[in-house]
């Protein structure tokens, strides 16, 4: 009887051990997006239609209807072309970027404020959960009184903690477009632009990374970078 409990024991053991091997092997969703109406799992190199809802980091959940909901709140839909990251970054089919979750943000020197995916202007002064407060204008006041103005593209979580924020560099109809400091524009031929991590867009389609190495953009290609900086 002893003989048969232990390998009943071992059998299961080493049916959880390949369980947790093969999960572990699982490639990782990485980002999903909507084509043809259809939601999409993107994993390394694979894309397959997505089978069952995905939980992620910082209480994201993405459901099979091409809809997502962050934490307890409303399910947003992903729209055609859009894609969803891992990491609680939307990306347009235009290139341009923005964090799913509520935020402060400065646009043009202007204090933005982004709940439940709707974006308004902030009025007066709002105050966020840490005791800070950001006024109108982009000036952040510290609980000490010490004020500072955020710049542009600086992005502010609700309780108050700084979040990523990222630039894009984008090739959409033969027209290299970046998006830098929170605002979006073109870069035309013979021009360049400078980014906040340092690499150089030229309006030809192509740009030189910090480190040297150059990317020649492909159409419908879009490069992430590092956005701005608080130093």
């Amino acid at each position: 009887m002893k003989t048969i409990k232990l390998w009943t024991l071992s059998l299961g053991f080493t049916a959880l051990l390949t369980v947790v091997t093969r999960a572990q092997e699982a490639p990782v969703v990485e980002r999903v997006t909507v084509k043809d109406s259809v939601t999409v799992a993107v994993q390394g190199a694979q894309t397959t239609p997505l089978k069952e809802k995905l939980t992620w980091p910082n209480d994201l959940t993405v459901f099979t209807n091409a809809t997502y909901r962050v934490g307890e709140g409303r399910e947003r839909k992903i729209q055609e072309g859009q894609t969803l990251r891992r990491d609680g970054t939307v990306l347009n089919a235009d290139g341009s970027t923005y964090p799913v979750y509520d935020h402060v943000a400065v646009v043009r020197g202007r204090a933005m404020i982004t709940v439940e995916g709707e974006q308004s202007a902030v009025a007066g002064e709002y105050r966020l959960g840490n005791g800070k407060r950001v006024l109108a204008d982009g000036t952040l006041i510290e609980p000490s009184g010490q004020r500072r103005r955020l710049l542009d593209g600086e992005i502010l979580r609700l309780d108050g903690k700084s979040a990523e924020a990222k630039d894009t560099v984008s090739l959409i109809g033969g027209k290299v477009s970046v998006q830098k400091d929170g605002s979006k524009f073109e870069v035309a031929p013979g021009r360049t632009i400078t980014m906040n991590e340092g690499s150089k867009v030229f309006g030809e389609g192509y740009l030189i990374k910090s480190d040297g190495t150059k990317v020649v953009l492909a159409e419908g290609q879009t490069v992430e970078l590092a956005g701005v900086i608080r130093r």
